[in-house]
């Protein structure tokens, strides 16, 4: 899966498979990728987590942190959908990312992507949208 780590110096990190996209899935997903960046998503992140570590016997501490990985994933569809992608192509793009996907663990940062649920709230999301998400 695509994702950005780091904090100082973010670097943006792509599967071996993205020698093969296309230049507009390239664009789209580094457009994401530098959205979270630009929106500093890492230090909500890293709070979250350090609660969860804290807290890790409250079932809504978990919760809040899913979802603020939730948000901040629709948050970026926003500004890549703002920048120009047509929202029927996007949604493409991200669909066949996760079918390449190979099966394995993922941190958290990437859950929103890798979960059947939240992966289809965000499709529907863009494609509801009409290139307007809220």
């Amino acid at each position: 899966m695509p994702c950005t780590a780091g904090w100082i110096k973010p670097v943006i990190l792509l599967p071996d498979e993205s020698s093969t996209w296309s230049r507009e899935r390239l664009e789209v997903v580094l457009l994401h990728e530098m959205s979270h960046v630009r929106r500093m998503d890492v230090v909500p992140h890293l709070i979250s987590e350090v609660a969860r570590v804290i807290y890790w016997f409250n079932p809504l501490v978990w919760l809040a942190a899913a979802r603020l990985r939730a948000e901040a994933e629709r948050a970026t569809d926003d500004r890549v959908v703002h920048a120009g992608a047509k929202t029927s192509d996007y949604a493409a793009h991200l669909l066949e990312i996760v079918r390449q996907a190979r099966p394995a663990w993922h941190p958290a940062p990437l859950m929103p992507l890798a979960r059947r649920k939240e992966f289809e709230g965000r499709l529907l999301a863009i494609l509801e949208s009409g290139g307007h998400l809220a």
